[in-house]
């Protein structure tokens, strides 16, 4: 019978050892063995239940920062998206900077990505 497995695949189908977190070269077994046995001699006097114990939780270890990771790029979208959009009416407008229209219409387009439901009553 084959134990749990300390390599795990990544969102993007990498392959990636979750005692080191260094992604294999290619999804081969001979280059995971290779990987294994070359970095991880230590983790091989680990047997029995402490070792079937310890895989799982180091597996849920990396999916937690893997959760963790995609929330705050999914949070940082729309500031991201903001900004290219104020920075297409800048090169759009060609009107200088303290220009008190150009600013309230930038602001009224942050707000309406940040937070549609205050823009009527900000402006």
């Amino acid at each position: 019978m084959r134990g749990p497995t300390t390599m795990v695949n990544n969102k993007q189908g990498d392959v990636i050892c979750v005692l080191c977190y260094s992604t294999a070269a290619a999804a081969k077994i001979s280059n995971l063995k290779g990987h294994y046995e070359s970095k991880h001699k230590d983790f091989q006097s680990i047997v029995g239940e402490e070792r079937t114990a310890k895989i799982p939780s180091l597996v849920r270890s990396f999916n937690q920062q893997q959760k963790v990771f995609t929330m705050l790029s999914v949070e940082f979208e729309p500031l991201c998206e903001v900004s290219y959009d104020i920075s297409l009416m800048i090169a759009e407008s060609g009107r200088p900077l303290f220009d008190g229209d150009y600013l309230k219409n930038s602001m009224k387009a942050a707000s309406k990505k940040l937070c549609p439901y205050d823009t009527n009553k900000l402006f």
